[in-house]
């Protein structure tokens, strides 16, 4: 194969080779001829470094960096472990950057001493599943939101929920010229959104999470003296929005009715059986939106909403009809779907044909929905990423009640909740398998997490998940389940995530502790050396061993003072702890 790819033109050679992962192009080319190092040298790059152990980076660091133009690099994906992301700052031309696992230790000198280098930066993705220092992220917002970074056009801020977001420390006159979309996912309260708007004039695509616990109060009073957002970001036409604690008149008032009428999508999403009145939204979006071509509306409810009848379809049908026999609604294709569930912890859940955002949450069986065609409703999810399914103890046998035939064909992450309770019968692992497949595409899932510490999950059903997943790459499970999986459907992960009720210094623990919890829910330093040898010699793909103290009591003063002695660097381990976030991590 070689000779014959040397036979071909050097630009059609070169067109073959920008089509192959960096890593893998190197190891089959590099130092093969003069003419193969010279087109490695000139190519455009774009690395994907996630997921890579240490020997991997090492060879990024030490034999592709040195052999390449680094203004040629063009986009790069990285985590935040083990101070990867100080590499970036050789990369001065880079286009797009994308950082995973951030750090909150690692944003200050992120924002100040790499982000304001990029000056052709005209991408940035930024996620963090740690609690993130409010100080740390008000210097982030300092650059990003400011003309420091003078090319950026598209920037996605996803952090977990650990409090929210405000613009305090930005500078009324340094802001944005660039920014024109921006997605922050996290929650931010009105006044602060208003005060964002301030700073991105030019904003055309905005994603916001929304919430505030006082618009009744002396706040609502002050909506005359705000300003009409349509003078702040003109440009504006697609807003999405998570709406909490905000009724839907407020919401009317105080952002609806001051949003740009050139606005082309409104996506919502909320906790309120308010705002799920058709008649309501099509006189509001008729006379203030008159380009709307796309209006999502998302309602989720952890309990049926007072006076509704919810036993039939009929009856859904009725709390629909102000949707679906609108003819507003008719023209703009808005079909209004709703599902009840009375296992689920989400009973209640209204929304837009196409199910319009990446997360679902759901049941396999048991669903009553209004009426639909069949083939509308399995197409309904094709854009969900992200499935959450709650486990329960009864369920129909048959599978012609399978939840309406919906299909996710799309899925990369997969999460179990369970209601299971852990004196119920042997649980039907295999039809419960078996219907499942026939609900969900399991060849696209890379991420499956079995989220809870102390909720019960059938052994069996796990490993028949765990056997038939062929791209998964990262597990997180709770470790008394871990230790009762079969070895050989999960040797090939990258990550893996333990989870467990509680930590203990000694072993075996305390007597207090072993009456409450069993032994596989405490984490303890010999158990951490186990499952380090374990790693070691059992899995070979593995990249970060993640473990997790969902409890009250977390890593003791101690515990850094031992990590130091048992674990130096001269054994090639290294690891984080981040004592806020109870979570020892270890790279490999």
């Amino acid at each position: 194969m070689t000779f014959k790819l040397e036979e071909l033109p050097s630009e059609l050679l070169w067109l073959i080779l920008e089509y192959i992962p960096p890593m893998d192009l190197f190891r089959a080319f590099f130092n093969l001829n003069q003419r193969f190092d010279k087109i490695l040298r000139l190519l455009h790059y774009r690395f994907n470094l996630s997921y890579i152990n240490r020997n991997q980076f090492g060879y990024f660091l030490n034999t592709i960096l040195p052999n390449i133009e680094h203004n040629w690099i063009e986009s790069l994906y990285i985590d935040d472990i083990s101070d990867r992301i100080y590499s970036i700052n050789a990369f001065k031309s880079l286009k797009s950057l994308t950082i995973h696992h951030l750090r909150t230790e690692n944003i200050v000198s992120l924002a100040n001493d790499i982000l304001v280098e990029l000056k052709n930066l005209n991408s940035l993705r930024l996620y963090s599943e740690f609690e993130l220092q409010e100080r740390d992220i008000n210097s982030l917002m300092t650059v990003i939101f400011s003309q420091r970074m003078p090319s950026l056009e598209y920037c996605y801020l996803g952090f977990q929920d650990h409090g929210y977001v405000g613009f305090d420390g930005l500078d009324s006159r340094n802001h944005t010229l660039s920014l024109k979309k921006l997605i922050i996912d996290r929650w931010c309260r009105i006044r602060d959104f208003i005060r964002l708007l301030h700073f991105i004039p030019n904003i055309t695509h905005l994603t916001i999470r929304l919430f505030d616990l006082n618009v009744k109060g002396p706040f609502a009073q002050s909506l005359n003296t705000i300003d009409d957002f349509t003078t702040l970001v003109p440009n504006l036409i697609y807003l999405r929005a998570k709406l909490a604690e905000i009724p839907f008149e407020i919401a009317t008032k105080l952002l609806f009715l001051r949003l740009p009428s050139n606005l082309r999508e409104l996506s919502l999403s909320t906790w309120s059986i308010g705002y799920g009145n058709g008649d309501s939204w099509k006189s509001l979006l008729s006379s203030k939106f008159p380009y709307l071509k796309h209006f999502r509306l998302i309602i989720s409810l952890d309990r049926i909403p007072q006076n509704y009848l919810v036993a039939s379809s009929a009856d859904l049908d009725n709390i629909a009809k102000s949707f679906n026999q609108s003819k507003y609604f008719l023209d703009h294709h808005s079909n209004v779907l709703i599902n009840v569930n009375d296992y689920d912890r989400l009973k209640f859940v209204l929304h837009t044909v196409q199910y319009p955002i990446e997360n679902f949450q759901t049941t396999l069986y048991n669903s009553r929905h209004c009426t639909m065609s069949p083939s509308m409703i399995k197409s309904a999810y094709r854009h969900v990423t992200k499935l959450s399914l709650t486990l329960f103890d009864e369920r129909t046998s048959s599978s012609a009640n399978l939840s309406e035939h919906r299909y996710f064909p799309n899925l990369n992450q997969l999460t179990f909740l369970s209601n299971i309770r852990n004196e119920c019968p042997e649980y039907s692992s295999d039809e419960y398998f078996n219907d499942l497949k026939s609900m969900i595409n399991l060849a696209t899932i890379t991420c499956i997490t079995f989220a809870e510490e102390n909720h019960h999950y059938p052994n069996k059903l796990v490993n028949l998940l765990l056997n038939n997943l062929p791209k998964l790459h990262t597990l997180i499970i709770p470790y008394r389940l871990y230790t009762c999986l079969e070895t050989q459907s999960i040797c090939n992960l990258k990550i893996l995530t333990l989870i467990f009720a509680a930590y203990s210094s000694i072993s075996p623990p305390a007597t207090r502790m072993r009456d409450i919890l069993t032994r596989h829910q405490i984490l303890t330093n010999d158990l951490i050396l186990e499952l380090l040898q374990t790693l070691f010699s059992s899995f070979s793909d593995i990249q970060t061993l993640t473990l997790i103290v969902r409890g009250l009591d977390g890593f003791d003063s101690q515990f850094s003072e031992w990590l130091k002695a048992n674990l130096s660097m001269e054994r090639n381990i290294a690891y984080d702890l981040l004592l806020l976030d109870k979570t020892l991590q270890f790279y490999f």
